[in-house]
C-alpha cells in the first residue's frame, strides 16, 4: 500500500541567530536526506535562510516524528559544531519545531513555499546558495506534480480533500495553508 502522509518541518537557531552560512546549508541538505530516508521517508523540498529550515517531506506511518526531529536537530549540531562548519563559535538549534500536515492538493503550493524561503526572507538569504533542483525532481518522480507544476490532485488523481484539516501547531491565514494567524517562521 502506498502511503500519502506529507508533513511541512519547521525549526530555527538558538535565539534565531544568523548561524547558516552557505557551507552549512549545504552539510543540511545532504545530511537532512539521508536522516530522514533512514527514517523511511523522502525529502520532497527544503528551504533554508540563515536562521531556519523548512523541509517538505513525506513519511511512513510508523516514523516517529519526534525521534525524526531529534536525529534531524541533535545529530546535525552536533555534527556542525565536530566538523567546525559553523561561522560562529558554536552552532545551536532552538528547543522545539513547528510541524504542519500537508494534503495532496496542497503540495505544489507548500513546495513553492519551502523552495522560496529566501524571498520570504530576504534579510536572511544565505549569500550564494541555492537550494539542489533534485527535489524538485524527486516530487515530479514521485508523480506528485506533472511536468507543468500540477500537484496529482489538482489533475484528478485524488479525491478533493475534506475541509478541516489537522495540523500540530496551528495554520494561518498568513501561511500558504490557509486558517488563522501564522506561527511559522
Amino acid at each position: 500500500m502506498r502511503h500519502r502522509l506529507y508533513y511541512h518541518l519547521i525549526w530555527t537557531t538558538r535565539l534565531r541567530e544568523p548561524a547558516i552560512d552557505a557551507a552549512v546549508a549545504d552539510f543540511l541538505v545532504r545530511f537532512t536526506r539521508a536522516i530522514v530516508a533512514r527514517e523511511r521517508g523522502r525529502l520532497l523540498e527544503i528551504g533554508i535562510v540563515a536562521t531556519h529550515v523548512h523541509l517538505l517531506v513525506t513519511l511512513h506511518p510508523c516514523t516517529t516524528i519526534p525521534r525524526l526531529m531529534q536525529s534531524l536537530k541533535g545529530g546535525s549540531g552536533a555534527l556542525i559544531n565536530r566538523q567546525r562548519l559553523c561561522p560562529t563559535s558554536s552552532f545551536r538549534w532552538a528547543d522545539g519545531y513547528t510541524i504542519h500536515t500537508v494534503s495532496p492538493a496542497a503540495l505544489a503550493r507548500i513546495r513553492t513555499y519551502v523552495r522560496n524561503q529566501p524571498s520570504h526572507h530576504p534579510d536572511y538569504a544565505i549569500t550564494g546558495w541555492r537550494a539542489p533542483d533534485s527535489c524538485h525532481e524527486t516530487l515530479r518522480e514521485a508523480g506528485e506534480i506533472s511536468e507543468a507544476g500540477e500537484s496529482r490532485a489538482s489533475r484528478g488523481g485524488y479525491p478533493p480533500p475534506r475541509r478541516g484539516g489537522v495540523t500540530a501547531r496551528g495554520g494561518g491565514r498568513g501561511a500558504p495553508w490557509g486558517g488563522g494567524p501564522s506561527r511559522a517562521p
